[in-house]
């Protein structure tokens, strides 16, 4: 019962490799759900403590050598899981504070806090809801040079699922988002948005064949437009048609491949724009910009034998939101993990990301001075790890970024070294 509503909740972060070593600032590629507060399954509890001390060559993001940094972050994080007959209830959150050394004009407390219900019927459905609330600095490396800026994002969501170990299945997921930014040279960038995701499956000794939809509708709440019949708000739809399959290889290989169909709506289609060969005050009626095409996703992930194991996932889709100038952006990320057992109290890994982002109807802002283009985003780390129990850890990193930009003012280079000491406890059953 506890694996089928572990499915059925579908909240819980990818497992194991995610798609950026874990002093990344950026999200895995591969993601299972939108809950990523701790969530304890069944009945128990967790509780870990953590301290990440950072050094940055370069932490605000500038072009040229930049000026390097010291960031130190405690957190701590909760979880605890109980069973009320056949429902499910999960709680969790984290409070956590960054602190820039010397430059205590970008420190920012962290925290997030959700939790959420399952309930299994029968030996195939199952209904779930969750919901969650958090604040941090906004740290994402597509984001322009680093800013004194709090974002604040909520998200819940709920949906069903009926699917059997063979046969048909199918389900619905409903996620509405908001995500505001303190800074108010940011506010154009906040947005709302609501999902629906419907999906059908078919299980067989095969593997997992399914065929599912997206619809996604962005609104920018500080972003007027104007058009010949008055001002109406930044909107944009994005839907998409994905057919999917996955199976495990054998008792040491997992893979999980996906092909979609996208497409994308401005609203309004129109805008009025300065005529720039017309007289002074002038105006000239634009189409906006409708974009589409081909997307995918994929994750490959090995055990190597008894000690090593790696991971390859793999994006392309177009999306909304995002703290970036711009309507819309097309996607391309992949990246690959692995790591290598030493001993049962150390292990070494790796690992490199790259991410090229194009800006589809982007524009100036305070923050952002000329129109993002395009962005190519490199990350490469190596890292070492230190558990005698699974209670206690202590990790070494070093990593390299860089970002190429269009224009090209928005490039740059950073290196990072990072400590992370972390204790926790837990109990399940």
């Amino acid at each position: 019962m506890a694996a089928m509503l572990a499915l059925a909740l579908g909240f819980i972060a990818t497992p194991g490799f995610a798609q950026s070593s874990f002093s990344s600032d950026d999200p895995p590629i591969a993601r299972s759900g939108f809950i990523t507060v701790p969530q304890v399954i069944g009945r128990g509890y967790t509780l870990n403590a953590s301290v990440v001390s950072r050094v940055d060559s370069n932490f605000q993001r500038t072009g040229g050598t930049g000026t390097s940094a010291v960031r130190i972050t405690p957190l701590v994080q909760a979880g605890i899981g109980t069973l009320l007959g056949r429902q499910q209830v999960y709680v969790g959150g984290s409070l956590g504070q960054d602190v820039f050394i010397d430059n205590s004009q970008f420190n920012r407390t962290q925290f997030q806090v959700g939790g959420g219900a399952g309930l299994y019927l029968g030996s195939r459905c199952s209904f779930n809801v969750g919901t969650q609330y958090g604040q941090r600095q906004l740290l994402q490396n597509d984001a322009v040079e680093l800013a004194d800026n709090l974002i604040k994002d909520f998200v819940a969501g709920g949906g069903f699922l009926c699917r059997g170990p063979v046969g048909i299945g199918f389900g619905t997921d409903v996620v509405y988002r908001t995500v505001r930014n303190g800074r108010s040279q940011r506010a154009l960038f906040d947005f709302d948005s609501l999902t629906i995701s419907p999906q059908l499956s078919y299980a067989s000794r095969l593997g997992v064949f399914s065929l599912g939809a997206n619809f996604s509708n962005f609104k920018y709440p500080n972003r007027p437009i104007l058009t010949p019949d008055g001002f109406f708000e930044d909107e944009l739809d994005v839907r998409s048609l994905r057919i999917g399959y996955s199976r495990p290889l054998g008792s040491r290989l997992q893979l999980s491949v996906g092909l979609s169909d996208f497409s994308t709506t401005p609203r309004p289609d129109t805008q009025l724009l300065p005529d720039p060969v017309g007289p002074p005050g002038s105006l000239i009626s634009e189409p906006r910009t409708s974009a589409g095409g081909l997307g995918y996703d994929g994750t490959l992930t090995a055990q190597l034998g008894s000690r090593a194991s790696i991971s390859i996932s793999a994006d392309r889709s177009f999306r909304g939101g995002g703290n970036v100038g711009a309507l819309q952006t097309r996607a391309v990320n992949w990246g690959v993990d692995g790591d290598y057992r030493l001993t049962r109290s150390i292990a070494v890994g790796a690992g490199a990301r790259f991410s090229d982002l194009d800006f589809i109807d982007s524009f100036a802002s305070p923050d952002e001075p000329q129109a993002r283009r395009s962005s190519k985003i490199q990350r490469y780390y190596g890292q070492i790890n230190y558990s005698p129990t699974p209670r206690y850890s202590v990790g070494l990193e070093v990593a390299h970024l860089r970002r190429e930009s269009d224009p090209e003012i928005f490039a740059f280079e950073n290196t990072s070294v990072l400590l992370s000491m972390r204790v926790q406890f837990g109990r399940s059953g």
